[in-house]
């Protein structure tokens, strides 16, 4: 989780605003995992959540974070159930903490690819 965290970006800027909005309700990477929610099943079904605080990081509308969830390791199948819920079938068991990070991966690729559609300059 710590590596996953490491290669985040120091601040996620609320990108969804656009470039002159995007530092008025950004979020500390130290906060991330706070606003976020991983749960299972059996360990190979997961449900991904975000909370209300993180879903101006990214465009859900947009399927950036669904194929940045699909291109990790492991994940045989994605479904954006809802605005802010995913469902990720995985080839393997996998502890929270790796699935934490996963996704944490996941957000900080999409993150990254919309910021620089928008010409928006992410903090490292």
């Amino acid at each position: 989780m710590r590596a996953a965290l490491a290669r985040a970006p120091r601040t996620f800027l609320a990108i969804v605003f656009g470039a002159a909005e995007a530092e008025s309700e950004a979020v500390p990477r130290a906060d991330l995992c706070t606003y976020l929610q991983v749960a299972t099943r059996d360990g190979t079904w997961w449900g991904l959540g975000l909370e209300d605080t993180v879903k101006v990081v990214v465009d859900l509308d947009q399927d950036d974070l669904k194929r940045a969830l699909a291109a990790q390791p492991d994940v045989v199948e994605v479904e954006h159930e809802e605005r802010e819920t995913f469902q990720v079938v995985l080839a393997r068991v996998l502890t929270a903490d790796e699935v934490l990070a996963r996704f944490v991966d996941a957000l900080t690729s999409a993150h990254r690819e919309q910021a620089r559609q928008l010409g928006i300059t992410v903090p490292e």
